[in-house]
C-alpha cells in the first residue's frame, strides 16, 4: 500500500504538476508529517535511487514518540547503507517534534508533497490551540455550523487540516500533493461534511479509494490486521488552472486480494469513477444521480417532527439496568420504586431504568420527559437512527428509550408525535406541513395518520431498497403521498404495523399458543436495523429462567414479526411515486 501511494505521487508530479522528475526533481519538498518508522520516505527514496544516488534532504519525517523516531532514523541508515549512499546526518533529515503542535521544521520551511499514514485516534490527545484554531475550518460549511463536532477531533482529521494548510500556503503557482492513509469514516458520514466541502474548495483534483474492511458494516479485509475501521487512500491536487474534478474508486476482497491489486497498480491505472459531492453534505460518493434527485424530494424525518433528540444513555447499564423491577428495587432500596421506569434499549428489548438525572451519562430529561406516559398509551415515540453502518431500521415506542435501539454502532434518535403531556400536549409536526399535505390529500390528515404513513414507507421493502446507500447517510426522506387514496392505504398499513410493534394488535393474545419449534429459520433472522430481534432477545437472557410473562412475550414477537412481513408485502403493493 506504502508503495501504491509513493509510486502514484511520483506519477501525478509529472502529469499534474508537469515536474518530468516526479519525486526526483530537486524542486519536490515532501513531508510525513507522522513518519513512525519511516516507510513512506524509503519507498520515496526507492524511487527517487533507481536513476540516481543523489541527495535527498528534501524529504523530511516527523515523528512525536522518542523511540519510534529513532528506530526510523535507524532504519533509513540502513537502508541507505544497504544501497551504497552516504548515511551521514546531512543526508537523513528527520525531525523529533509535534507535527500539529508545528515545530520551527515545519513553519520555517515549504513542502509541496504530504505524504502518510496519519494516526487515527477518536480521543486525540493533542489539543494545542494552533490546531485547534485551524481546524474550524472544519466546522463550517455552507448552511449551519456542524452541531456535533466530536469526531473531527481525531487525529487524522488534524493531519489532514495541517497537510491542506501546507500546500495552500505555497505563494507560487506550481501547486502541490496530498497522499495520506485515512479512516474512510471521512467519504460520507455527515459529521466530516464540512471537510469535504473545506478540500473540494481547496484542490482541483480529488482522488478517494474506499479499501473498505469496515468491520462495523460486516466488511471483511482490512488491509491492517486487527482493525475494525475501513481505510481509503486519499490524494488531493492543488495546481490552479486544472479543471476541477473528484474521482471515486473502490476496492473489495481478501486482505491479499487488495494488497495484490495495490502492488500491480497506481493512481493512473485505478479504475476511477466521476463522482458530483453536492451541498448540504458533500459525499464522496457515487450514485445514480436521477435516483438521488427522487429521493430528495422528499421530506427528511426531522422536517416532519421537529422536536427530536438522542435516546438516554445510562454509562453503566450492568448496574444502571434490569430485565426485571425486582433486581433494581433490590439494588438500589424501595425508596427508588418510582424511578425505575421501563425503557426500550433494542427491538421489542424492554427492560428497566433507574431513571434519575445523578445516575445515568445521559437522561435526555427534556425529550423523555415527552414519554413519561407510556404506560397509558398517551404518546408514542418514532425511532430511527441519522446515519447508520448498517442496514437502515426503524421502530416505534411507547416508552423512554435507548441510544442504539436500532442501531448497534450509531446513535438513534427518538421522535415524539406528541410534545407535553395530558390535555395540554401538543402535536410535534413541522408548521405548515399538515396544511400542506391537505393541499395534497383534500382534508388534513391528522398526526397519528401522518405518523402511521411515514412508518408504512419506512417499513416499505421497495422503498428501502431502492434507497438503500441514501438511507445510511442521513435522516430518512418520506416521499409525499401522490394521492388521497394511497396515503389512506399506507397509513392504515402503517397503523396496522405500529400496533404490532408496540404488541398492541389484538391477533398477538392468540400467539400464546404457538410453540418454539414452530418458529422458522428466517424469522429468526428477521433483523431490524442491526439486530436480529429473536436471536438478540435470546440472547440478553441466556442463562436466565424465563418466567411465564417472559415466554408470552417472546410469543407474542414471534408472531408480531410473521406478521410485520405479510404487511410489508402489502406496502410494497402500494406504488408511491
Amino acid at each position: 500500500m506504502v508503495r501504491y501511494v509513493v509510486r502514484s505521487v511520483h506519477l501525478l508530479l509529472q502529469s499534474r504538476l508537469g515536474l518530468a522528475g516526479g519525486l526526483a526533481d530537486p524542486g519536490v519538498r515532501l513531508l510525513d508529517p507522522a513518519a513512525g518508522s519511516m516507510n513512506f520516505i524509503r519507498a520515496a527514496w526507492r524511487i527517487v535511487l533507481e536513476s540516481a544516488c543523489p541527495g535527498m534532504s528534501h524529504f523530511t519525517g516527523i515523528e512525536l514518540l522518542p523511540d519510534l523516531h529513532t528506530r526510523g532514523r535507524a532504519t533509513l541508515r540502513r537502508f541507505l547503507n544497504v544501497i551504497g549512499c552516504d548515511a551521514g546526518p546531512a543526508r537523513i533529515s528527520t525531525v523529533n517534534a509535534d507535527a500539529l503542535a508545528p515545530p520551527p521544521e515545519i513553519l520555517d520551511h515549504s513542502f509541496n508533497v504530504i505524504v502518510g499514514n496519519p494516526p487515527w485516534r477518536g480521543r486525540s490527545s493533542h489539543h494545542g490551540r494552533w490546531m485547534a484554531d485551524l481546524l474550524r475550518d472544519y466546522f463550517r460549511m455552507d448552511g449551519p455550523r456542524e452541531g456535533n463536532p466530536k469526531w473531527l477531533q481525531d487525529d487524522y482529521v488534524k493531519f489532514l487540516r495541517l497537510a491542506q494548510w501546507l500546500i495552500e500556503r505555497q505563494s507560487d503557482q506550481s501547486g502541490g500533493i496530498v497522499a495520506f492513509v485515512l479512516n474512510h469514516n471521512f467519504l460520507e458520514a455527515p459529521t466530516f461534511r464540512g471537510l469535504r466541502q473545506s478540500l473540494l474548495t481547496a484542490f482541483q483534483e480529488i482522488y478517494a479509494l474506499d479499501l473498505h474492511g469496515n468491520a462495523r458494516r460486516r466488511e471483511s479485509g482490512n488491509v491492517f490486521r486487527g482493525v475494525a475501521q475501513g481505510v481509503a487512500v486519499l490524494f488531493l491536487v492543488r495546481k490552479p488552472g486544472l479543471p476541477p474534478r473528484v474521482l471515486r474508486a473502490d476496492l473489495h476482497g481478501s486482505r491479499r486480494e487488495k494488497l495484490a491489486t495495490l502492488g500491480r497498480t497506481d493512481v493512473l491505472t485505478t479504475a476511477w469513477t466521476p463522482v458530483s459531492p453536492r451541498p448540504p453534505a458533500f459525499l464522496l460518493i457515487r450514485g445514480d444521480r436521477a435516483v438521488e434527485r427522487e429521493y430528495e424530494r422528499g421530506i427528511s424525518i426531522p422536517d416532519i417532527f421537529p422536536v427530536h433528540g438522542a435516546g438516554l444513555v445510562t454509562g453503566r447499564d450492568a448496574e444502571r439496568t434490569a430485565l426485571d423491577r425486582d433486581t433494581l428495587r433490590a439494588r438500589f432500596g424501595e425508596e427508588h420504586g418510582k424511578a425505575i421506569l421501563p425503557f426500550l434499549a433494542r427491538p421489542f428489548d424492554l427492560r428497566f431504568v433507574l431513571y434519575q438525572k445523578e445516575f445515568l451519562a445521559r437522561p435526555r430529561s427534556a425529550l423523555m420527559s415527552h414519554l413519561l406516559d407510556g404506560a397509558k398509551g398517551g404518546n408514542i415515540g418514532l425511532i430511527v437512527p441519522r446515519q447508520t453502518k448498517e442496514e437502515p431500521g426503524a421502530l416505534v415506542t411507547r416508552w423512554i428509550a435507548g441510544h442504539k435501539v436500532v442501531s448497534a454502532h450509531d446513535v438513534c434518535s427518538l421522535f415524539p408525535l406528541y410534545l407535553g403531556r395530558g390535555p395540554e400536549r401538543r402535536p410535534n409536526l413541522a408548521p405548515g406541513l399538515a396544511g400542506r399535505l391537505g393541499g395534497l390529500l383534500g382534508d388534513e390528515p391528522p398526526p397519528e395518520a401522518i405518523q402511521c404513513y411515514v412508518y408504512a414507507v419506512l417499513y416499505s421493502p421497495p422503498y428501502r431498497k431502492r434507497y438503500r446507500e441514501l438511507l445510511r447517510r442521513s435522516f430518512p426522506r418520506i416521499p409525499l403521498p401522490p394521492d388521497c387514496g394511497r396515503f389512506a392505504v399506507l397509513a392504515a398499513l402503517g397503523g396496522e404495523l405500529i400496533a404490532l410493534h408496540l404488541l398492541q394488535d389484538v391477533r398477538l393474545h392468540r400467539a400464546w399458543s404457538r410453540g418454539c419449534e414452530e418458529i422458522e429459520p428466517d424469522l429468526l433472522d428477521y433483523r431490524i436495523g442491526a439486530y436480529p430481534v429473536l436471536r438478540q432477545w435470546l440472547q440478553a437472557r441466556r442463562n436466565r429462567i424465563l418466567s411465564r410473562e417472559d415466554s408470552r412475550h417472546f410469543q407474542q414477537v414471534v408472531e408480531a414479526l410473521r406478521l410485520t412481513r405479510d404487511v410489508q408485502a402489502k406496502i410494497a403493493d402500494v406504488p408511491m411515486g
